[in-house]
């Protein structure tokens, strides 16, 4: 099986995020968030290729969150797991002040990932699981 390259480098990142689905709304824990995506855990099942609205949020520092976020999203998958449903979604349909909110929101986290370490660690910073190999050196 060959695997196709991410358009967009994902974050693994807790947000405060959720997720209406169906006219139900719950609170869910995001797994990873790009320009393109989200992957989150949420109670509520989603049937694939279902439109839904996912809302996040920043913490910007002891019980301070950034203005909420609202992104249409397309379900790409859906798999059950023992503390709900993991959720894969796509952004789409975003007027274009939102796809602006959310480049905002993206350079904020990347920035945030550059500036907690000068120490590269394993788990912190964005991941790509493209197929490009890393340079010899």
């Amino acid at each position: 099986m060959s695997m196709r390259p991410r358009k967009h480098p994902r974050f693994a990142v807790e947000l405060r995020t959720a997720i209406t689905v169906d006219g139900q709304t719950a609170a869910a824990a995001t797994r990873d968030v790009s320009h393109g995506g989200i992957c989150v855990v949420a109670q509520l099942p989603a049937t694939r290729g279902a439109t839904v609205q996912m809302v996040v949020s920043l913490a910007l520092g002891a019980g301070t969150f950034s203005e909420d976020l609202a992104l249409p999203a397309r379900v790409v998958w859906c798999t059950p797991q023992n503390d709900g449903f993991q959720i894969g979604a796509v952004f789409e349909d975003m007027a274009p002040a939102t796809v602006t909110q959310l480049k905002m929101f993206m350079r904020f986290l990347q920035q945030e990932f550059l500036v907690e370490s000068d120490a590269p660690r394993a788990n912190a910073g964005p991941f790509d699981t493209s197929t490009e190999e890393a340079p010899d050196g």
